[in-house]
């Protein structure tokens, strides 16, 4: 492909939001841009070029990791997006307030994240923490040695159980090691490896299996 320039007329709208701007994030991701491309924008918002990158970095926050986690362990039904600029209350001020948002689509609607409970939570903050644990390894310039996993299969039904061992396997290739750990005996042959260990009269008896 050659060096190009895209240009974006409302740019700061919802299209671009919602459709151009993470269609075009998915081409470079899968390597489809040259160094040479280039993308302009008119929209408008009076944003200066800090700005837009920031509303950009927002709109592209939630579509790695977390999202794919996320849409697998709801059956699709779940999304999760990062705020991190908004508006302020005084319409008269045309910058925007840092803040740090996490907003939750499913079903019903958008909700802040602190509406969520029980295996509902559980879901949303296991997709949460992986990605950015990956992010901070990134940035790190590291890979991710260990995951562990303490008990949470106990907060979802069968289906749940089933969608959550699906997203264990969806990222184990990112770490060196993933250890999980539950009472629930039906788990025990989701994963090619485990570690039993038995309550007796004299002790706890370890098994490597």
């Amino acid at each position: 492909m050659e060096d190009c320039t895209y240009v974006i007329f409302g740019a700061t709208g919802n299209l671009s939001k919602v459709k151009l701007i993470p269609a075009l994030y998915k081409l470079d991701a899968a390597g489809r841009l040259t160094e040479g491309t280039r993308i302009v924008g008119f929209g408008r918002r009076d944003w200066d070029d800090e700005t837009w990158r920031g509303q950009i970095r927002e709109w592209l926050a939630g579509k790695t990791t977390d999202n794919e986690v996320l849409e697998r362990l709801s059956g699709g039904n779940m999304s999760v997006r990062f705020v991190t600029q908004a508006e302020y209350k005084d319409k008269k001020r045309e910058d925007l307030r840092e803040t740090l948002d996490i907003r939750i689509s499913d079903s019903v609607g958008t909700r802040d994240y602190e509406m969520y409970s029980g295996g509902e939570a559980f879901r949303v903050n296991f997709a949460i923490r992986l990605a950015l644990s990956e992010v901070l390894a990134q940035r790190a310039g590291a890979r991710l040695q260990m995951l562990v996993i303490d008990e949470g299969f106990g907060s979802q039904d069968t289906q749940g159980r089933q969608r959550l061992v699906e997203a264990i396997n969806l990222v184990k290739a990112d770490f060196a090691k993933i250890l999980v750990i539950t009472h629930i005996d039906e788990l025990k042959d989701a994963f090619p490896n485990r570690i039993e260990v038995t309550k007796t009269g004299r002790g706890s008896v370890v098994q490597v299996i």
